[in-house]
């Protein structure tokens, strides 16, 4: 029988969030089984750069045991703020709070403002994953977008966004659950006269501005066997995801996207993993994918080699020709080789990689073709810092066409691999 369970090491993490993550409690028969899957989950929170556990005999008993738990907590937060200047975007500001252990609550607060000559973003986001006993968990957001890339292009679009989110998750097992989310937004929408010529059934008629509500259902089942929320080195996460607009918005479209991620140790040292993404999106009703719905490829969060968005079927007409303009199939796949940096001191949170990535961009789901792919290769340098992952890569495309818009290195903050 267990006797006591007691943690230390949570100087910032409430005890409530630690326990609620423990399968067993005091007075209960003891299971290996049950503790050791105790100290996955308590991993898969993130809150922690180490978790240990000890099993002792209570002195003069022979069926009573006391566990105790030593914990080595993590940042979990970041804050964001700074001022930049580029050629194309003008001076932009930037300020942003992103923590997932709220006040040690295991709550996530997420607070972001950004401003621009053609980009002004602004939201906030809050979900309790405990907002039940039984683990159902729920969340609530509210957030506003202008992009005016007219700012950055003659021939573009303007598009001003705001509205509310409301999201409800139910657990099925230790490892999976299901979330639904609630997405209502107003959309403003402005076209040039170029911009029209390749848009024309989505387009305002020309001077004029569309105003439309977006009423979006999201659906969405995930699960996690993997050993620890930071660089693991064992086990899988998986999700489906259902998107779709309900008959009483003034769009008609659903999107269905499909994503798998396996780690595995090779050895000691070498941890291989393969990732694989499907998205599918499908206007119904007489009605196409929104433009700003469709898929796009290129760059560190799909096929590195390649610049940012930049793959897929492009628009011909003037002024718009050879500008990628997405697509409504993505097959995105890749497999790398990870490995831990012993040989910098204080590299815990330090990782380089070696990677091959693939995948492609399509117009429709009938135009799907193998000729159509694009694969790179190359070495990437990821750290978990305090102000947020870090991202350097050097990549070699092995597939590409001539057309291609390609690039060798890249750096950037709040992606890994």
């Amino acid at each position: 029988y267990i006797n006591r369970i007691t943690i230390t090491g949570n100087t910032r993490t409430q005890d409530g969030v630690i326990r609620r993550e423990i399968g067993l409690s005091e007075g209960s028969l003891y299971s290996n089984s049950e503790l050791n899957e105790s100290v996955k989950k308590i991993r898969r929170l993130g809150f922690f750069s180490d978790v240990k556990m000890n099993v002792s005999k209570l002195k003069n008993t022979t069926d009573k045991i006391n566990i105790h738990f030593d914990l080595a907590e993590t940042k979990t937060g970041q804050m964001s703020i700074g001022v930049t200047q580029s050629n194309s975007a003008g001076t932009s500001f930037n300020f942003g709070i992103q923590e997932k252990n709220f006040l040690g609550t295991g709550n996530t607060l997420n607070v972001s403002f950004s401003s621009s000559k053609a980009v002004t973003t602004g939201s906030f986001y809050f979900e309790d994953p405990y907002f039940t006993d039984d683990k159902s968990s729920i969340s609530y957001g509210v957030f506003s977008k202008t992009l005016d890339g007219l700012e950055l292009v003659s021939n573009a679009y303007k598009i001003d966004e705001s509205g509310v989110t409301l999201g409800y998750g139910i657990p099925l097992t230790e490892t999976t659950r299901v979330n639904s989310k609630l997405r209502v937004s107003k959309r403003d929408l402005t076209c040039t006269d170029t911009f029209k010529l390749d848009e024309p059934e989505q387009c305002p008629a020309i001077g004029n501005e569309i105003n439309e509500t977006d009423v979006n259902l999201n659906l969405n089942w995930s699960g996690s066997t993997l050993n620890q929320a930071y660089n693991p080195t064992e086990g899988s996460k998986n999700s489906l995801d259902f998107s779709v607009s309900l008959p009483m918005s003034d769009y008609r479209f659903y999107k269905l996207n499909a994503s798998h991620k396996k780690y595995q140790a090779i050895n000691k040292n070498l941890t291989l993993k393969i990732r694989g993404n499907v998205g599918l999106a499908q206007g119904y009703g007489g009605k196409e994918v929104p433009f700003f719905e469709r898929y796009y490829g290129g760059g560190s969060s799909s096929i590195r080699g390649f610049k940012f968005n930049s793959l897929g079927p492009t628009y011909s007409n003037l002024g718009q020709s050879g500008n990628a303009k997405g697509g409504e199939l993505s097959i995105l796949t890749g497999a790398s080789i990870i490995s831990p940096m012993k040989f910098i001191k204080d590299s815990d949170n330090m990782r380089m990689s070696a990677f091959i990535d693939a995948g492609g961009i399509y117009d429709k789901t009938s135009s799907f073709t193998f000729d159509e792919l694009r694969m790179s290769t190359g070495v990437a340098f990821s750290w978990l810092t305090p102000i947020g992952p870090l991202g350097i890569y050097a990549a070699k495309p092995l597939i590409k066409k001539s057309n291609d818009e390609t690039t060798t290195f890249e750096f950037t903050i709040g992606s890994t691999f």
